[in-house]
């Protein structure tokens, strides 16, 4: 477990080092809801359309703007499709530790 995922998700603090690692990958199979899918999508078309480029016929100058727009295109899908993620594993956390929490309380 990294520092940086205990300063994302503080609510880990809560668990133990082991039940940390489980809940937190649990958390990240949770499936997206319709507007995380929908925020996913309009980033796509979003950084495609910011990157976008036209198609030539010559290799060369063709393969230098692709491989740019490339560049610029991952960091902006980091940007623009990463708070989706980041959302539904807060979701998926939310859950985790509520069924933790109601196991604790059954035993």
């Amino acid at each position: 477990m990294s520092q940086l995922d205990l300063l994302l998700y503080p609510e880990l603090r809560a668990l133990g080092e082991q039940e940390r690692e489980r809940a937190l990958r649990c958390a990240r199979r949770t499936p997206f809801d319709l507007a995380e899918l929908a925020g996913m999508a309009a980033a796509v078309v979003l950084v495609t359309s910011v990157t976008r480029y036209g198609v030539r016929l010559d290799f060369l100058d063709h393969a230098a703007p692709g491989l740019a727009g490339f560049l610029v295109a991952i960091p902006l899908l980091c940007l623009a499709a990463g708070p989706l993620l980041y959302r539904r594993t807060r979701r998926g956390l939310h859950e985790t530790l509520r069924q933790h929490a109601g196991r604790v309380r059954e035993t």
